[in-house]
């Protein structure tokens, strides 16, 4: 069975310390085989109090939330305020190959729990440092959300309407692509200790990862000096190219994409002969319309009149006409809900989704799977994320060698 080969990163340990904006990074790592451990203050990950819970009930136990992110992980809890907290966590470290942590920078250093420190203990470990702005600069020390990493990272100036406010982006992007790019650099990380025996700081900034995913925008800005804008419907286009084709479209049934077919003579062309085969091109057939440039200066006519197109349909029968009669021609997709998604046949077919046992709720939940496939270390999704220190005493028992006294004496006394 699948789930019987080895992950890719099996054999490694990761102390996933990460709040919010890391969390994700830690989930990835855990999915290829790598032993994440979850490392919580005594009471608990904020993250547990987030909802939505499990049958709307409110309980740290069950937060969608938290059993989201923290899925394949381990748990313990420890406390870095205290000293007992901070030795126990060497002791940890020494037996880790990454520590994934988003505090604030200089949290680490000041409780002598720094990269510097960890290195001369661990030559090895790899640390991973997930923040709003870095570890460095003047910014390096504020406060971020996600909102915020979208804001000064560019992207949150082009979602929405020229004219109305800049609109946020569904989920929390702004942290999982950042995780995203943690989760690489751990491993060009790990690449590196295998050559030289050396661990490395990788210093994840949110507000670069966003920078670097605004496609074209700051090119157009350096070589023109034009502020593309936000489109709304249509794509977000500079100045000098001139307003874009709108993407959305309402069906019968929901709302579809369209990759406008506005630089291609013959997609254009394929487009309108659709919509002619149905009686609704209108005079979109006059030849005038196979000139591009009359489609931009016109393309209201155009909108109109495909809009009622698209109503007059389905999405489904739009995606599988578009894809079907015009497999190259036309780029057109409906814009699915969370139940489309949940009851995707495409995505059942490739065993997207995978349940998990949740024995304290008696239920199994069905979660997203890998978002890639690798053919001989696949994706690992083994159990639910961790009660609170439920793995205590299988780490620092078995694993470290505490004795059961030793154990309640560090809970007596608020360390773990």
């Amino acid at each position: 069975m699948e789930h019987e080969q080895p992950g890719a990163l099996e054999g490694l340990r990761v102390l996933d310390l990460a709040g919010p904006l890391g969390a994700y990074c830690g989930k990835l790592m855990a999915g290829l085989g790598a032993d994440v451990i979850k490392v919580e203050p005594p009471e608990g990950d904020p993250m547990r109090r987030w909802p939505p819970f499990y049958h709307d009930r409110p309980h740290p136990e069950r937060s969608l939330t938290f059993f989201h992110y923290h899925l394949n992980k381990r748990g313990i809890t420890l406390s870095l305020e205290k000293p007992e907290g901070r030795d126990l966590f060497l002791k940890l470290a020494a037996k880790a190959d990454f520590i994934v942590e988003s505090f604030e920078p200089g949290y680490l250093e000041s409780l002598g729990l720094g990269f510097q420190n960890l290195q001369q203990k661990s030559p090895g470990l790899t640390l991973v440092s997930i923040t709003p702005f870095g570890q460095n600069g003047p910014y390096a020390r504020y406060k971020g959300s996600d909102l915020v990493g979208l804001a000064m990272g560019g992207v949150l100036w082009l979602g929405g309407w020229r004219d109305r406010a800049p609109m946020a982006l569904g989920a929390s992007q702004g942290s999982v692509v950042a995780s995203l790019f943690a989760a690489n650099a751990a491993m060009l990380a790990l690449n590196y200790r295998d050559l030289t025996g050396e661990g490395q700081h990788v210093d994840v900034s949110m507000q670069q990862c966003m920078a670097v995913d605004l496609e074209t925008a700051m090119q157009n800005y350096d070589v023109h000096g034009a502020v593309i804008e936000r489109g709304g419907y249509n794509y977000p286009l500079s100045p000098i190219q001139g307003p874009g084709m709108r993407r959305c479209y309402p069906a019968s049934d929901g709302f579809v994409s369209i990759l406008p077919a506005v630089q291609r003579i013959d997609e254009w062309e394929t487009l309108l002969k659709w919509m002619d085969s149905e009686g609704m091109a209108g005079d979109l057939m006059d030849p005038k319309w196979l000139d591009l440039l009359t489609v931009r200066r016109e393309k209201e006519h155009f909108e109109q009149l495909f809009e009622a197109f698209t109503r007059s349909h389905t999405r489904q029968e739009l995606f599988e006409a578009a894809h079907f009669r015009f497999p190259t021609q036309v780029f057109l997709a409906p814009i699915n809900t969370a139940e489309d998604i949940a009851n995707d046949p495409h995505l059942e077919a490739r065993g997207f989704f995978v349940e998990v046992n949740h024995p304290e709720l008696g239920a199994a939940l069905r979660y997203p799977g890998p978002p890639f496939r690798l053919s001989e270390t696949p994706w690992q999704s083994h159990h639910r994320a961790p009660l609170l220190g439920e793995h205590n005493r299988q780490v620092y028992e078995e694993e470290l060698g505490l004795s059961g006294h030793e154990l309640r004496a560090l809970e007596s006394e608020g360390a773990i």
